[in-house]
């Protein structure tokens, strides 16, 4: 999903295409009124553009002298002239070292704003009758290294902003490049002044013979003036505007004597290109139109800014799928279609198994790299009407649109092709650090239901997800109506466990860890949770929830200070004893974590050397460099650090050498079956020897008979932790 700051960014980038196409129309509009207008009407014109554009209610223009020592007053705005302004007209001379702060853009040399001038200690020094500043914005122009002019614009009714700054910097610009050819050249011929502008231009005469072009129309066309003189404009037809596009073009340019818009022409390389156009009819002095002057800009940029604000809004930048957004829309499309026709079709919510462990352990570009390779393999796995989205982190979604006008086969079909999915994921990917294995969990949804929405079948095939992953995941399920109930106990549950910490109904239990002569040096502590109506609920049940749901880290964060607290109460009584406690990888990633962790054993007055933190294998791999700076800390502090779950990872004896740990901790799955099992023998006897090459302390978790502690106690183990001792 795009995030709000995301949006804001699309919705910002396309006011600013919006103001730029703006400009691109009045800058139009100046030089053809140049051509036109004396130099102080184009002047007064651009002072009103500029006005315009900020909604300011002044705009003033001054000359520079070369000694860069007196203004001379050039011309005001329409507005200012009418209302505002009393001063004595065009060519008043004043010197910049009796003006106020109004000229501090001269002294600066560069744009500046006053947004409360009158308060200013230097706001004086305005020539006599000069319009009463409020707010201003000044921009001095700058050619060959001297201030030629100054442009400036006044009491808007907000502040002026940087954006306003950009707007009247290019109007500047704008006035100078023809002022400059004006003052230079004097009043000067239709085709000289056409011809010296930026922007593609070409005359043709009243039947529309081409008669001349500028050296920008040959950029922008690839023709040369030899092969476009003497042509009609017809030469440039794309061919992608009809007969009636035309029609009404001529029509306004016969009528109102002037035609604007976006159209498409063919390079002579046969590429299309949009441009956006304004012609105006020359007439002479009886009325009778002699020439038209058409000028180009190419629009090839704004468009691919355009279509990449179209992108951003509505695919995956990663996979390059379609978003949840468009998504919905063609959900939406697809499903008013089959309603119509009476043919069925399917939703299909596809989630990656184990993902996330492999995100974490191989890091994120890997990760990357899978998503991208799931696309293609879904891509190609479907019929090319069918859509494929990517709606979240490892979730995607397939619209199978008219399967089948029976309900039945539309749900074999759905199947099938799920069943596809499963296979074609299962596959291996390649990688550089090997080869890796990934499930597809499924959910199903058939439409059209009525009264129900394109956000309905979204709901329903989650919640057909959802029970394919608790079934165990790596399967497919369909959406059944009772599924929705487990679903809403499932967020009763959410929401009864978001109160929990406010309510107190968190709870610790230690379960002792000994050595082989059965005495208690040390105990894990085991969070659950005392629901009132619930009763005791298994960690199984809510610590996935809490993951979900964002609730780990303060709870982890309560974990802590319960220990910490337990900790000083026993030292205390002077029994000190060596608490654990289990870390998520989430928690343990927080900018704060060690500072958290710090502020909490200094206010419990907590002994950190009695505290040991666990953590898994695949936080350490994630940001190897990163995790190995924060346990550094840790230790300094007199902390211990454990790797839990030892052996269900993807880590190496070269990552463990570089780790500032102190103990290994077995998991339980390998001491279950360890006395009966070669394989979980084998396993158990390689982690107790890696421990002894590294110096390392071992914990055999989940023992539970005395047949399991007396195998671990025969090849070395000396520490043990499990039901068999207490729970």
């Amino acid at each position: 999903m795009i995030a709000v700051n995301d949006i804001s960014e699309l919705v910002e980038t396309d006011q600013a295409l919006r103001r730029s196409r703006a400009l691109l129309q009045a800058r139009l509009q100046l030089s053809e009124f140049a051509f036109h207008g004396s130099l102080d009407d184009l002047l007064q014109k651009a002072l009103d553009t500029a006005e315009q554009f900020t909604h300011s209610q002044i705009g003033f223009f001054h000359f520079v002298a070369p000694d860069q020592e007196t203004l001379t007053l050039q011309a005001w705005s329409t507005h200012t002239l009418q209302n505002m302004c009393t001063a004595q007209g065009q060519g008043q001379h004043y010197p910049i070292s009796e003006a106020g702060v109004w000229v501090d853009c001269i002294r600066q040399r560069r744009p500046v704003i006053h947004n409360d001038y009158p308060n200013l200690p230097d706001h004086q020094g305005l020539p006599q009758g000069h319009a009463p500043i409020l707010r201003e914005l000044t921009v001095p122009v700058v050619r060959n290294g001297l201030i030629t002019a100054v442009i400036g614009v006044g009491n808007k009714p907000k502040n002026y902003t940087a954006e306003d700054v950009e707007v009247v910097d290019q109007i500047a610009s704008m006035i100078m490049d023809i002022a400059e050819r004006k003052q230079a050249e004097g009043q000067l011929r239709l085709a000289a002044v056409a011809f010296e502008t930026a922007e593609a231009m070409f005359v043709t005469d009243q039947n529309g013979v081409i008669e001349q072009v500028n050296r920008a129309f040959t950029r922008l066309t690839g023709y040369a003036p030899e092969e476009a003189i003497g042509q009609n404009p017809r030469l440039l037809r794309s061919g992608r505007h009809d007969a009636d596009f035309y029609v009404t073009l001529w029509r306004h340019l016969l009528t109102d004597g002037r035609w604007s818009g976006e159209i498409w022409n063919r390079h002579r390389d046969g590429k299309m290109y949009p441009q956006w156009e304004s012609i105006t009819a020359v007439q002479d002095d009886q009325g009778t139109i002699t020439h038209f002057v058409a000028t180009c800009i190419d629009l090839t940029q704004q468009k691919a800014a355009q279509e990449t604000i179209r992108r951003l809004a509505f695919y995956d930048p990663l996979t390059e799928l379609p978003n949840r957004r468009l998504f919905l829309d063609r959900l939406s499309r697809v499903r008013a279609t089959a309603h119509r026709e009476g043919r069925h079709g399917a939703l299909l919510l596809v989630d990656l198994d184990a993902f996330k462990r492999l995100n974490d352990a191989c890091g994120h570009e890997t990760g990357d790299r899978l998503l991208q390779e799931v696309s293609a393999r879904l891509l190609h796995s479907l019929r090319e009407e069918d859509t494929v989205a990517r709606l979240g982190s490892d979730e995607f979604a397939l619209l199978l649109a008219n399967l089948s006008t029976s309900e039945e086969e539309a749900g074999r079909a759905a199947r099938h092709v799920a069943e596809k999915i499963r296979q074609v994921i299962a596959l291996p990917f390649l990688a550089t650090q090997g080869e890796y294995h990934v499930g597809a969990s499924i959910g199903i949804t058939l439409f059209p239901v009525d009264g129900e929405t394109a956000s309905d079948l979204l709901k329903q095939a989650d919640t057909a997800l959802y029970q394919a992953k608790a079934a165990g995941r790596n399967r497919v399920r369909f959406f059944e109506a009772a599924m929705q109930s487990q679903i809403e106990a499932r967020f009763a549950l959410e929401g009864e466990l978001r109160q929990a910490l406010v309510r107190d109904e968190l709870r610790l239990y230690f379960q002792p860890q000994v050595d082989e002569m059965g005495r208690i040096v040390g105990a894990e502590a085991l969070l659950r949770w005392q629901n009132p109506l619930r009763g005791l609920v298994s960690p199984v049940d809510f610590i996935p929830l809490a993951e979900e749901a964002g609730l780990i880290v303060p709870m982890g964060e309560w974990v802590l200070a319960e220990v910490c607290r337990v900790m000083a109460r026993l030292t205390a009584a002077g029994r000190s004893l060596r608490l654990a406690l289990n870390v998520s990888p989430r928690q343990f990633r927080q900018p704060g974590f060690v500072r958290r962790a710090k502020a909490i054993l200094m206010a419990t007055n907590a002994d950190p050397t009695c505290l040991t933190l666990e953590v898994t294998e695949g936080l350490v791999i994630d940001d190897l460099a990163g995790t190995i700076a924060k346990m550094n800390e840790l230790k300094a502090m007199g902390m211990q650090l454990s790797i839990d779950d030892f052996g269900t990872g993807y880590s190496s004896l070269a990552y463990l050498k570089r780790l500032p740990i102190d103990e290994l901790k077995i998991d339980r799955s390998f001491v279950q079956d360890a006395p009966t099992d070669p394989s979980d023998a084998a396993l158990v006897e390689a982690i107790l020897a890696v421990a002894q090459h590294l110096r390392l302390a071992v914990v055999a978790e989940g023992v539970e008979t005395s047949e399991q502690a007396t195998f671990l106690k025969d090849r070395g183990c000396v520490l043990f932790q499990g039901y068999l001792y207490g729970k």
